[in-house]
Parts: structure tokens; C-alpha cells; sequence
């Protein structure tokens, strides 16, 4: 649930869906192809319906589009082997600008995106198998963790770092840490930021769930933890025995407030938010 870096590369590749689909019916003679060819304008149909679809709904309505499953073996094969003459180079030319660019990994914020994943899967819906929109940037790890999950609800859903928008819903982190103190030990739970509505928490948990974000950040979140709860303990302190003014002290939380509006997993801003403004979370410096 990170937000997507595009870079300019990206941005600058010749990618023309009208010409690829020329290219493929004009030159390639794998087994399929023929029976496929007089689907041709059903599928440019589907792929440019795809992104406006996206943006309205955030998921594809299985009774809008036709059953490609026969088709899936052919279609697989053109994404496993992209070539000039079919104009689909652009499959190879992604993977390796966010190789290169060490672009981070949107599903889960750690891992450098060296693979795409088909946010809908090649098994239910070759068609999009060689759709840019439906190709995205990921690490090895997610890829196989999310596999052929198959978005079953507007919620239940890994979270489209192309598509799903937070920073329009609330002015804060969408998501929060509550930490606690058991026998000198540090525990923590990650959750949906109470200010979104509850499809959208629900929609968050269940990628943070499927995906074992808490896990894999453990390491980092911790070691934020301490240095954010360090921080706002010596501002407590520097106003407790009269150093800086309460306004000093409250421009200070404004200011680290106002670092917080991003999406991502930028720990040290979403655990100060945390800390600050939930009372549970106030032990840590008081």
C-alpha cells in the first residue's frame, strides 16, 4: 500500500495497445493465434475499457467482460515471450526501468520491485496478461505470496498502488501503530486509521493480513519506535522543567504533524502520528 514511484522512463515508453494488437495478429503464427484473431476487436474492447473501469470502480465486474480461459495458454505465452516485431518489448522494458531505478516494492514497502505482478491474475483473466495498467511493479516475495488471489469484494483486495487513492480521504497516515509495554517488551499491532470509513479499513487490514506487513517491518518499526518516543520525551522534558514555551513545544508537534499527510510506509512519520495522537500510545514519553 504504498504509493506507486513511477519514474520518467516509464512514462516516456512508446506503448500503443492498438498497435501491439496489429503487431501480434500481423506477424506471430503460435498455436492460438488463428483462433483467437476473430476476437481481436472484443479484446482491444476489453483492454481500453480497462483503466476507465479501474478508476471508477477499483475492481473489474466479472458480468462486463467475456471469458478469455481458452484462450489462456496463447495469451500467457505472449507475456512470457515479449518481442519487437509484436510490439510488446514494452513488458521486458517495465520490469527493468524499476530494476534499474531500485524503485521500492508498493505491496509491502520493503523488497525492490524485480518482478511484475498480474493484479489480475493470468489464470481468470488472460486478457489483461499483457495490459500495462494490469502489470505491477513488486518484489519476488510478494509476487508469490499474493499468487492468483483473486479480488473477491471492493475490500477484499490487495491494495492497487495504480487505482487505490488515501490522500484524497483523510489528512493523515492510513494507517496507525498502537504499541505497548509487556515485562520490558515492546508489542505492537498496526491498524486502518479510525478516520476512514470501515470498507476502507477493512479493505486495509486485509492487505496488511494477506501480505504480513507487521512482519516483515517488525525490525524497523521498533527501532522507529524508539527514536520517535526519544524525541518526543525530550521535548516533554524540555518542557516540563521550563526550556522551551508551550508554544515552542506545540510548534514542534505541528511541525512533525505536518510530515505525516503521505501514504506509504514511512515509519518514523506514522509512528510519531501514533504516539501523539493516541492517548494508549502516550506511556511511551510521558
Amino acid at each position: 500500500m504504498k504509493k506507486l514511484t513511477i519514474p520518467e522512463k516509464i512514462n516516456n515508453l512508446d506503448i500503443d495497445i492498438n498497435k501491439t494488437l496489429d503487431a501480434i495478429f500481423d506477424t506471430c503464427t503460435q498455436e492460438g493465434i488463428a483462433e483467437l484473431s476473430p476476437l481481436k476487436s472484443d479484446w482491444l474492447l476489453e483492454l481500453n475499457n480497462y483503466k476507465v473501469e479501474m478508476e471508477s470502480s477499483k475492481t473489474l465486474n466479472p458480468s462486463n467482460h467475456k471469458s478469455y480461459v481458452k484462450f489462456k495458454k496463447i495469451l500467457t505465452w505472449l507475456y512470457d515471450n515479449p518481442l519487437e516485431k509484436r510490439n510488446t518489448l514494452y513488458i521486458n522494458d517495465i520490469r527493468n526501468i524499476y530494476i534499474e531505478e531500485g524503485i521500492t516494492c508498493p505491496y509491502c514497502g520493503t523488497g525492490s520491485s524485480t518482478t511484475l505482478d498480474h493484479y489480475y491474475c493470468k489464470s481468470s483473466l488472460p486478457q489483461f496478461s499483457i495490459l500495462q495498467e494490469n502489470l505491477i511493479p513488486c518484489c519476488g516475495e510478494c509476487n508469490k505470496t499474493k499468487g492468483t488471489l483473486k479480488p473477491k469484494k471492493k475490500w477484499k483486495r490487495i491494495i492497487n498502488p495504480f487505482f487505490d487513492n488515501f490522500e484524497d480521504k483523510i489528512p493523515s497516515p492510513p494507517i496507525v501503530i498502537h504499541f505497548k509495554n509487556k515485562n520490558n517488551c515492546v508489542l505492537f499491532t498496526i491498524t486502518p486509521n479510525p478516520l476512514l470509513s470501515r470498507k476502507d479499513r477493512m479493505h486495509i487490514n486485509f492487505h496488511l493480513s494477506k501480505l504480513k506487513i507487521k512482519k516483515k517491518h517488525k525490525e524497523k518499526i521498533l527501532t522507529k519506535f524508539n527514536i520517535e518516543s526519544g524525541l518526543l520525551k525530550i521535548q516533554q522534558q524540555l518542557l516540563d522543567e521550563g526550556h522551551i514555551t508551550q508554544f515552542g513545544y506545540d510548534s514542534f508537534i505541528r511541525g512533525r504533524l505536518d510530515l505525516v499527510t503521505s501514504i506509504g510506509y514511512d515509519w518514523s512519520n506514522i509512528i510519531f502520528y501514533s504516539l501523539y495522537q493516541f492517548k494508549d500510545n502516550h506511556w511511551s514519553f510521558n
